[in-house]
């Protein structure tokens, strides 16, 4: 499998209190949402049929599927983004602890 697509992966950064709670999104590696975009390279296939994954007790169903190479800082909760689409990270498949290739499935967040 080609990785030949780049992607971004964001984490959610909160910043305030009560009312003046703000979410943003910024990179990994970056500390904030103004700093360059970070890309990685992403095979990236669009699931033709819903592949059902299952996490412990719950099960979810994924629009598409992202394979990088591994990084220790990727979770479910966090987001793709791909052609300027969002996608929310589902669940994460490290390969049978291999430090090789990361599975994130995910969901289209429109």
């Amino acid at each position: 499998m080609l990785k030949d697509k780049k992607i971004r992966i964001q984490k959610p950064v909160t910043t305030g209190s009560g009312t003046s709670k703000t979410t943003t999104w910024v990179d990994l590696g970056n500390a904030t949402a103004t700093d360059p975009p970070r890309y990685l390279w992403a095979y990236y296939r669009h699931m033709s049929q819903k592949e059902l994954s299952i996490s412990t007790v719950q099960a979810y169903l994924s629009d598409v599927l992202f394979i990088i190479n591994w990084r220790s800082d990727v979770y479910a909760g966090q987001r793709v983004v791909y052609k300027g689409a969002n996608y929310t990270i589902i669940n994460v498949d490290n390969f049978e602890g291999n430090k090789t290739d990361l599975k994130v499935y995910a969901k289209s967040a429109a």
